[in-house]
């Protein structure tokens, strides 16, 4: 009986490292990212931020259908 509890209780500390090892990894929580807006001469127009901790993001300039990542990183 208490092997049994034993490996039961080790199996469901795996799921959960497991689970919380994946979710930290898959989040953008800890990252800040900057994005461009070009226009069609490539010429940059806009600059998108997208801040850590579920900020919210902020436009300045025009926003276009061509962006692209310009600098991502890690808060602290």
């Amino acid at each position: 009986m208490k092997k049994s509890m034993l490996a039961t209780i080790v199996a469901g500390g795996i799921v959960v490292l497991t689970y919380a090892a994946h979710s930290y990894a898959s989040s953008d929580y800890f990252t800040y990212k900057i994005y461009g807006y070009y226009d069609s001469a490539g010429s940059q127009v806009g600059t998108y931020y997208q801040p850590c901790f579920g900020r919210m993001g902020k436009i300045t300039g025009e926003k276009t259908s061509v962006k692209r990542l310009i600098e991502s990183g890690t808060c602290r």
